[in-house]
């Protein structure tokens, strides 16, 4: 039995991202799809978050909630962050690698467990002139934590051999050069990877738009413009019914001003990758009235993650 907690993210007036969490519940019962799809949508009556303003959901690739979110008709987007996180954990799979990082945990355990050998590692440091930092453990569900306790183990390599080498107990455990070739090809192919999942799960800024806010239309071959396509889709979007009825000509001309906004929003240039999107959205907002901002709805599931899009 495990809670259901609903976090909600959201943009304020002058674009900053927000974080406040709305509740955590207990949720009795077998984790069925059923019973997930029931406490999703119970989740969302009791903040009166109505589901038809729900974008989509994205989660990981636990077979109960992807069923939960296709008994609820919801749109689902596969996690970006967990697929990576899988494909590294296949990588991994390899008896050079499985050694190697094997002699690693040995060697943060044994200095884990021993205040005499954290004493002698921190001489050790000072005599060699190397950073005063502590070895870091490695946490089975999170493949980032992996290279940080490999990368500080070739940091701190050579006070760790000192070490080592003054216990018969333990001079077995430093590693072989052969182990350290292995290290150093991990950390290096896993550094990047770090830096671009931290990126993805910044809090402070919207991810899922990073770096391109606004995005460019190609020209088909035919020379015919995808820009119009997309521009009739989203445009439609936002279309009030036809009516006669009083304010149905102010709703058509509003939707003619969201449609010559949308396409002076297509028509603008890309951003650069470091620039900040929410930053390029304040200054703009003058020009884009029309437009709707989105907040993002979370559920933390233990099974994964459950993020909510949904129109303000």
């Amino acid at each position: 039995m495990e809670p259901l907690s609903l976090t909600v993210h959201f943009i304020d007036m002058d674009f900053n991202m927000k974080t406040k969490c709305l509740q955590t519940s207990f949720f009795p019962g077998d984790h069925t799809g059923q019973n997930i799809a029931a406490g999703l949508k119970q989740a969302l009556a009791t903040w009166d978050l109505e589901e038809s303003k729900l974008v989509c959901i994205t989660t990981d690739n636990n077979a109960y909630v992807i069923l939960a979110a296709e008994l609820n008709g919801w749109m689902r987007l596969q996690c970006f962050g967990h697929r990576l996180h899988l494909a590294i954990e296949r990588a991994m799979k390899d008896h050079r690698i499985e050694r190697a990082v094997g002699v690693c945990k040995q060697v943060v355990s044994t200095f884990s467990f021993s205040w005499k050998k954290k004493r002698e590692l921190k001489k050790a440091q000072i005599d060699l002139k190397l950073p005063d930092h502590s070895l870091k453990t490695e946490c089975p569900t999170r493949w980032g934590s992996r290279q940080a306790m490999v990368s500080r183990v070739l940091e701190q390599q050579k006070a760790i051999a000192r070490v080592l080498s003054q216990d018969r107990g333990t001079r077995h455990l430093i590693p072989s050069w052969q182990d350290i070739d292995v290290l150093e090809a991990i950390n290096k192919t896993l550094g990047p990877l770090v830096e671009f999942t931290d990126a993805l799960s910044g809090e402070k800024y919207e991810a899922a738009v990073m770096g391109t806010p606004v995005g460019n239309t190609e020209v088909a071959d035919d020379g015919a413009s995808n820009q119009k396509k997309m521009k009739k889709g989203l445009s439609s979007f936002f279309k009030a019914p036809h009516s006669t009825a009083p304010g149905a000509e102010h709703a058509r001309q509003l939707d003619q001003a969201i449609a010559f906004e949308l396409q002076a929003y297509f028509q603008a240039g890309t951003l650069d990758t470091e620039e900040d999107p929410l930053g390029w959205w304040k200054l703009s907002q003058n020009l884009f009235r029309n437009h709707v901002l989105l907040s993002h709805f979370e559920i933390v599931w233990d099974s994964g993650l459950l993020v909510f899009i949904y129109f303000l």
